[in-house]
């Protein structure tokens, strides 16, 4: 299990299998957040998942890796939502997020 925890500006991150906090989950984000990412965990019990959540006074965002060797993937679920019950959700291959990175890194963007 890898866990990294960080507190400054009202910021928490925590890097946890997610098979071992699905409760944990529950107290930290909000109930259609918890069931959609519980809805993908569930949906392959043969990858293995990770997650960080951000959280600030009016933001939570909550970014969910999915490994999957026997299948060979790699994806990142991006979950975004504010003080309400919705929402915005958007996947990427891992591939593609390191792309972005070289991207942005090759045009001095920080």
């Amino acid at each position: 299990m890898l866990k990294s925890i960080y507190e400054g500006c009202r910021t928490l991150v925590i890097y946890r299998q997610i098979e071992e906090v699905r409760t944990e989950l529950g107290v930290r984000v909000n109930s259609k957040l918890k069931q959609a990412v519980l809805e993908i965990v569930n949906a392959d019990p043969s990858s293995q998942y990770y997650y960080k959540i951000n959280k600030t006074d009016s933001e939570t965002q909550l970014f969910l890796i999915e490994r999957n060797y026997t299948e060979g993937y790699c994806i990142c679920h991006c979950f975004s939502t504010d003080v309400t019950e919705d929402y915005a959700y958007e996947s990427i291959p891992l591939t593609s997020v390191r792309t972005f990175y070289t991207m942005a890194e090759e045009l001095g963007i920080d």
